[in-house]
């Protein structure tokens, strides 16, 4: 599907996208990001997507450009879902930048830099692993927060240890994610470390 006409494109390669030539100060928020978003330094995801609530009930003549309204949809799915790493999520400066063309951002591979991002916290968390002890002390924490779009990995384990299933409130509900209101979702803690441990000891898993 070929993209709308994009008054504000550019003809950036993906490593240019990455790294926008008006980003010249890290802690600045280029040029652009005032332009898509907004004057102050950072915007939460969900700010943004208060503003697109709200402008959808705007007058016609005094809603955002079309253009702008997707960039920022594009926005929230991408630093909000997809690759988010804290946990007040905010849009990144790299994501905006790429944001300036659609083309090149719609090419980039952000299902493998979802899934990176994801295995990387799985495994030993954010940030580099400067040495043996500190990857010994991240491997033995009784717990981690796992960034990054983590729904798959859930999803995949369910698949593969169907036992999983009976500690689901309901394991015959088949409500999306797009039927529920997303509040809602962070209320649903059914896996502790005493019924995955009483899983793992189950015969029919052992086999």
């Amino acid at each position: 599907m070929k993209n709308p006409p994009d008054p504000e494109g550019t003809s950036q390669t993906v490593a240019e996208a990455q790294n926008p030539p008006d980003a010249e100060d890290p802690n600045s928020p280029p040029p652009y990001f005032k332009t898509l978003i907004g004057p102050k330094k950072s915007y939460t995801i969900k700010s943004i997507v208060d503003m697109l609530k709200l402008d959808k009930r705007m007058p016609e003549e005094e809603k955002m450009g079309y253009q702008r309204r997707l960039r920022l949809a594009l926005l929230v799915i991408v630093d909000g879902i997809l690759v988010c790493d804290t946990s007040t999520v905010r849009a990144t400066y790299e994501v905006v930048g790429m944001l300036k063309n659609l083309d090149t951002f719609v090419k980039y591979p952000w299902g493998r830099k979802s899934f990176s991002k994801t295995l990387e916290m799985v495994k030993v968390g954010v940030g580099q692993v400067e040495s043996v002890e500190e990857l010994v002390e991240r491997l033995s924490q009784s717990h981690a927060a796992t960034h990054g779009f983590t729904l798959a990995i859930q999803l995949l384990i369910l698949e593969v240890v169907p036992l999983l299933e009976k500690y689901l409130p309901d394991p015959k509900d088949e409500l999306t994610l797009s039927d529920r209101n997303v509040l809602e979702l962070t209320f649903l803690k059914c896996y502790h470390n005493s019924n995955i441990l009483e899983t793992e000891l189950d015969p029919s898993v052992s086999e």
